[in-house]
């Protein structure tokens, strides 16, 4: 079959301008509209994101006082620390001297006394301990000090004084020496 158009090229051309531009209107009708979807879209995220950040807002707010709460905690955790620290230090010293006490006690014989044990000066070593008494005689004295330097707690015996005194009675002698007490590890046994 033969097709023949009656229609001028005027209209004809006028025809397809007018399917050019409908077909051009509903493609900008679509690309309007998928723009409209996406600001909608873009619009609701937005909204949901500002409503997610209002109720962290929020529970921020209202763990605000908790937040502090836990910080006055931890201060006074801290100090209570601190605390333990300086009583343990106290009972460790204490337990120190408890002990020098007790070692010089089993030491000392009856027919010696001392009459000061102080403390000197603290050392890496230790605590340096200065002790002064009288002994009935040198080799009484020689004796006590052997059995301190015996001790495993004990070192760097230095004696700074000897003398033959009749304060208490004929031939006493009266001494003093320092040494190291170690308060803490005991020094490893030679020999």
């Amino acid at each position: 079959m033969i097709e023949i158009n009656l229609l001028p090229a005027k209209v004809k051309k006028a025809k397809k301008m007018q399917i050019f531009y409908a077909l051009g209107i509903l493609i900008a009708g679509f690309v309007v509209i998928g723009l409209v979807g996406v600001v909608v879209a873009q619009s609701n995220k937005i909204k949901e994101t500002d409503k997610k950040i209002k109720k962290i807002e929020a529970e921020s707010a209202a763990l605000q006082d908790k937040i502090e709460e836990v910080k006055k905690f931890n201060a006074l955790e801290e100090a209570l620390t601190k605390k333990r620290k300086v009583v343990e230090t106290l009972l460790i010293n204490q337990a120190a001297w408890v002990k020098l006490l007790d070692m010089l006690a089993e030491k000392i014989y009856p027919d010696m006394w001392l009459v000061e044990v102080s403390h000197d000066k603290e050392k890496a070593e230790g605590i340096q301990v200065r002790v002064a008494g009288y002994a009935s005689s040198r080799a009484v004295l020689a004796d006590f000090v052997r059995r301190l330097e015996e001790e495993e707690s004990i070192s760097a015996i230095g004696i700074s004084k000897i003398d033959i005194t009749d304060k208490y009675g004929a031939g006493w002698v009266g001494f003093e020496f320092n040494f190291i007490f170690a308060t803490g590890a005991v020094k490893p046994k030679q020999g």
